[in-house]
């Protein structure tokens, strides 16, 4: 996604935008100071170019720390999004949110409208984290 995209759909009330990393690197890879540059660094572009805050991170690969997590508390993130696929555990921590896929090749429509809707994941916990 590049800037005209970020443009695009920035306004758009059913979109949150949230961040991916700097470059996409697996973060399992970085040391600390690795870490804050992709997650902060990443926080702090979009925020500029979107003139808003990022509450919301999915981590590159699906792979994360533990070192990840704080960072990402520290940085002032909401929660992030795993790349295990699933639904929501209403103990699950806000940073280890599971995924729902939302594939044109192996949904119904049907199915797509049910996981956009919510029916599979994690609107459970949908008003503590997004207010």
């Amino acid at each position: 996604m590049d800037r005209v995209d970020l443009k695009t759909i920035k306004n758009n009330r059913h979109i949150t935008i949230g961040s991916h990393g700097f470059s996409h690197t697996s973060l399992k890879r970085l040391n600390y100071e690795g870490l804050v540059e992709e997650i902060v660094s990443s926080k702090k572009i979009l925020e500029n170019e979107l003139g808003r805050a990022v509450n919301f991170f999915a981590y590159p690969h699906g792979v994360y720390s533990q070192m990840c997590l704080a960072i990402l508390k520290e940085a002032g993130y909401k929660a992030a999004f795993t790349g295990r696929t699933g639904v929501l555990e209403r103990l699950s921590s806000d940073y280890k949110i599971n995924r729902t896929e939302i594939s044109y090749h192996s949904s119904s429509t049907l199915e797509f409208r049910k996981k956009i809707n919510g029916s599979y994941d994690w609107t459970i916990l949908k008003d503590r984290i997004f207010n």
